[in-house]
């Protein structure tokens, strides 16, 4: 509808001397109304997507596997990137809090971004058909990440919807660029999820909806795995 009226206003069409809209102005470039209904479209798809990133890392706050502004969630938008920004609390829920930038800025705009920005880029590196990625500091992952190398066959939810091993990865600095290509050569080697030792878990998916179902059927296998 807001497309339709921009296109129809005697503004952009044109008003004669008598004040009547003519038919058809042969000056004006029809490409303009495309480009413009694209950008419109563009914009509408990146706000949904940063109201659905919103969405989610309120439900991960709400169930305990973040705190405060600890953990982050993202998403890919074709040449762009979608994600929290830095110390923002996902407990709010504010479509806001998140920031588009294009890939190739990230670098450059680092200091909005959140801290770990880094591997959420390299896991997009890693596998075209990852969508979004989810990160959580959960105790009870932490606390299988210091029992087990890797968490596998654990139960039929398990293999059902994280549909991989999960391996578990040592110590790296947060943000670090050693972390990132810690995490995105298990996502290149298949793995759909990671645990990381006194840091997390990070989770993959082709939406934010399949990333977040991961984490949560990661934080179910793992309470399995503690009391079997």
């Amino acid at each position: 509808m807001f497309f339709a009226e921009i296109v129809n206003s005697p503004s952009l069409v044109g008003v004669n001397d008598h004040g009547s809209v003519p038919k058809a102005d042969s000056s004006l470039n029809p490409c303009l109304f495309t480009s413009l209904h694209v950008t419109l479209l563009q914009n509408g798809r990146i706000m949904n997507k940063r109201r659905g990133l919103a969405g989610y890392g309120k439900l991960l706050h709400d169930k305990g596997l973040v705190i405060a502004s600890g953990g982050n969630v993202s998403a890919r938008d074709g040449s762009r990137l979608i994600i929290k920004k830095r110390g923002a609390d996902m407990s709010q829920g504010r479509a806001k809090d998140y920031v588009c930038v294009l890939f190739s800025e990230t670098e450059k705009k680092k200091d909005i971004l959140s801290r770990e920005a880094p591997f959420h880029v390299a896991c997009y590196d890693a596998r075209e058909d990852v969508g979004a990625v989810v990160h959580t500091h959960s105790p009870i992952m932490m606390a299988v990440a210091e029992k087990t190398a890797i968490l596998s066959d654990i139960s039929y939810e398990f293999q059902c919807v994280v549909e991989s091993a999960v391996p578990v990865i040592g110590y790296l600095k947060p943000g670090s660029d050693e972390l990132a290509a810690a995490i995105a050569g298990e996502i290149k080697q298949g793995a759909n999820a990671v645990l990381m030792k006194k840091h997390g878990a990070v989770s993959v998916g082709r939406d934010i909806e399949q990333a977040y179902v991961r984490m949560i059927a990661l934080e179910r296998a793992c309470q399995t795995f503690l009391l079997s």
